[in-house]
């Protein structure tokens, strides 16, 4: 099996977050899609809610793994039919309010409508089979990860700094002008803090980026100590120190036995 984790839980809460927005916007063109997004909107929330588990096992276990990619090439089909339906509906819904007149559409915008539902319907019948998939994988539900109604999920995933790079393309350019930016002067003052930001919306690969800088062999060579610790949502400042001085000491500590004023 191969070395690398597929991760889908920023892909999958965008879209979790994308339709809910487009509900409570009322941002329906075509008839009965409204329901089919609100279905849709249902099956993602309770896949969002087992992903951490589904993330954690997928190197031990071929079935998840394989899950995860059809829930992958999914999710970014998806995002790319919502992305164009409501892109679609946003303009019409505009040259109403500009025309003061519900014109009825033309023959082509009527097939376009009828394409769009039937692509809606279809990635709902792909997520459908894949939701219904989970239940035989017996994995975990996340503690804190609350549906759309309810607010957005505060337990975001915990990464590592585990990466197989073969599988990395196109990122070069951005990874050689992190590492130059790393290795410049100005960025390695004695005494001092830099951060270097990488900045972009979810499922983008900024995690990925990060994990293959990390794992350098420049980067590697160039500083003493190297440490990957993951920052969440729910921020710990305790959790995050633990982790650091694990990570340089190789040694396990209590959490009680840190002190916030050392």
């Amino acid at each position: 099996m191969d070395d690398v984790s597929i991760i889908v839980a920023p892909i999958v809460n965008t879209l979790v977050e994308d339709t809910t927005k487009m509900i409570k916007k009322k941002i329906h063109l075509i008839k009965g899609v409204e329901k089919d997004i609100e279905q849709l909107q249902s099956k993602l929330s309770a896949i969002l809610s087992v992903l951490e588990d589904a993330e954690a096992k997928q190197l031990d276990s071929k079935p998840v793994r394989d899950w995860l990619g059809k829930l992958e090439d999914a999710a970014y089909d998806a995002k790319d039919v919502l992305d164009t339906y409501e892109t679609n509906a946003m303009l019409w819904q505009k040259n109403q309010q500009v025309r003061k007149v519900r014109l009825p559409f033309s023959a082509s915008k009527t097939s376009y409508k009828l394409n769009t539902a039937s692509q809606i319907k279809d990635i709902l019948a792909r997520i459908n089979e894949i939701e219904k998939e989970k239940d035989g994988l017996h994995l975990d539900v996340s503690v804190g990860v609350v549906g759309p109604n309810n607010g957005t999920s505060e337990n975001r995933r915990i990464t590592t700094s585990l990466v197989y790079e073969p599988d990395i393309v196109g990122r070069e350019d951005d990874k050689d002008k992190i590492i130059n930016l790393l290795m410049s002067e100005e960025y390695n003052r004695e005494g001092g803090v830099a951060v270097i930001p990488i900045i972009g919306m979810g499922g983008l690969g900024k995690t990925t980026l990060a994990q293959i800088v990390y794992n350098d062999d420049r980067v590697k060579s160039h500083f003493e100590f190297r440490m990957w610790v993951c920052v969440t949502m729910n921020y710990d400042y305790k959790r995050i120190l633990k982790e650091m001085i694990e990570s340089h000491s190789k040694m396990k500590y209590d959490t009680n036995s840190i002190s916030l004023n050392q």
